[in-house]
């Protein structure tokens, strides 16, 4: 999106238009740039517009909706913001706020997940974290449980 386009964005349009100036003060407080803070709102604006042209209720916004939305962006050409983790902070604020759910508890498959599960959790709970920091910490713990659970059942046989 070229920089002019930025300064002429002015508003969201749409289902997701009154969240708009929260998202606006949540970014501003966590220290984004106006730049960024206008960019954060055009791809807002995008958003509620989708949904308003889908004819879908912002609770769509899903891991399977939000795939949509990003498919039509790559289909129409856009460039930037295709991948769900670009999506990650728009829908953080919306969950947030209560606008959009939280997507549904996976049901653990294995002893990993049950024990990853019980320090999401910790870290909600007991820690105060916020989702975005909590994913940050699975990420890792991901990363070394596999390793750890081999070591310690090769120690005990």
């Amino acid at each position: 999106m070229g920089s002019k386009a930025v300064r002429q964005f002015q508003a969201v349009r749409g289902p997701l238009a009154s969240h708009a100036p929260g998202y606006r003060v949540e970014l501003i407080a966590r220290g984004y740039s106006l730049h960024a803070v206008r960019l954060r709102l055009w791809q807002l604006d995008h958003l509620s517009r989708w949904l308003e042209a889908s004819g879908l209720p912002a609770v769509e916004l899903m891991p399977a909706g939000v795939e949509q939305f990003l498919e039509e962006r790559r289909a129409r050409g856009y460039r930037s913001w295709l991948s769900p983790r670009s999506m990650v902070l728009p829908l953080e604020y919306l969950r947030g706020i209560g606008a959009v759910p939280a997507p549904a508890a996976t049901v653990a498959e294995g002893p990993i997940d049950e024990l990853l599960g019980d320090y999401r959790r910790y870290l909600a709970c007991e820690r105060g974290l916020a989702q975005r920091t909590i994913g940050d910490y699975e990420r890792v713990a991901r990363l070394f449980l596999p390793g750890f659970a081999k070591t310690v059942v090769a120690s005990s046989a």
